[in-house]
């Protein structure tokens, strides 16, 4: 080799690289993007669009007490996936908050989670969906005791919705908290 070559090993490389971006393939490329973003939602996501907002409600653990909820839907990459981010209140205080993301599986035909808590904690779930609600069944990794979950959201108006947190206890899902959520915007 000469010390041209061993000094611009990656020359070919990057002509490459520079037609790739530069040439017609990126004309086809672009197409593809195109056509892709248009790409609508699942059904199933297309049933929770109702959730897109800011809804705020009040809740009561058994032995902790009252609460003030606030939770988040935005939904994005065209309606594939929503996110949330969930904050619970006592005396103006935030005492929990999880951040995550709902999804459908076309190949399992169900809907797939997760969430990250204020704790470090990660929890990943598969749920079904209804016209007025979706259930989803979790596992949560980390500092929870509340290791195994089931979160359920019913519809019931446009602008009113029950959340219901339950967590296994031996063999069975056990009540937790249940929250009525009012849409704010």
């Amino acid at each position: 080799m000469t010390q041209t070559q061993n000094k611009f090993p990656l020359l070919p490389l990057l002509f490459v690289l520079i037609s790739c971006i530069f040439g017609t393939s990126d004309a086809f490329a672009q197409a593809d993007t195109l056509d892709v973003m248009k790409t609508p939602a699942h059904l199933p996501m297309q049933k929770l669009a109702w959730l897109e907002g800011t809804w705020e409600g009040e809740g009561d653990v058994p032995g902790a007490g009252k609460y003030i909820s606030r939770m988040t839907y935005v939904t994005d990459l065209n309606g594939h996936i929503i996110r949330h981010d969930y904050q619970a209140f006592q005396n103006g205080i935030v005492v929990w908050r999880d951040q995550g993301m709902i999804a459908y599986n076309e190949d399992r035909k169900e809907l797939i989670a997760v969430t990250i808590g204020i704790d470090g904690s990660f929890g990943e779930a598969a749920g079904t969906i209804t016209d007025s609600t979706y259930t989803i069944v979790g596992h949560t990794a980390g500092p929870t005791p509340y290791k195994d979950w089931r979160t359920i959201v019913t519809k019931v108006d446009d602008s009113t919705a029950v959340t219901r947190f339950e967590y296994k206890k031996d063999d069975a899902f056990v009540f937790f908290s249940e929250e009525t959520m009012r849409k704010k915007k």
